[in-house]
């Protein structure tokens, strides 16, 4: 059974999708077509399909891989705002000093 085309797959697949009229009504049959029509090519519409679902789950952990280091990034900025807090009471405490030295 042919193979189809070696280059074909889900980035091809979402570009002809976006492609298909948004109207549910015809919506449906368009697909159906666009359907028969890749496998008349013999592109292997449950092996897109599986491809689809293995580009969803690098997508995913991609997302839980980007929040998680957004989430460190925060727990970062909140550690160095209570350093910049403390040094802003140092500063505080070493003015108040100077001040009263200096009279």
């Amino acid at each position: 059974m042919n193979q189809g085309p070696v280059n074909y797959g889900v980035d091809q697949a979402l570009m002809l999708l976006r492609q298909i009229p948004s109207d549910r009504s015809s919506q449906k049959m368009v697909v159906g077509v666009v359907r028969q029509t890749l496998e008349s090519i013999g592109i292997s519409i449950p092996r897109l399909l599986e491809a689809a679902t293995q580009r969803q789950d690098e997508v995913t952990n991609e997302i839980v891989r980007i929040q998680g280091e957004i989430s460190s990034f925060h727990q970062a900025i909140e550690e160095k705002t209570v350093i910049v807090q403390q040094y802003q009471e140092q500063l505080a405490e070493i003015g108040s000093l100077r001040e009263r030295f200096e009279e």
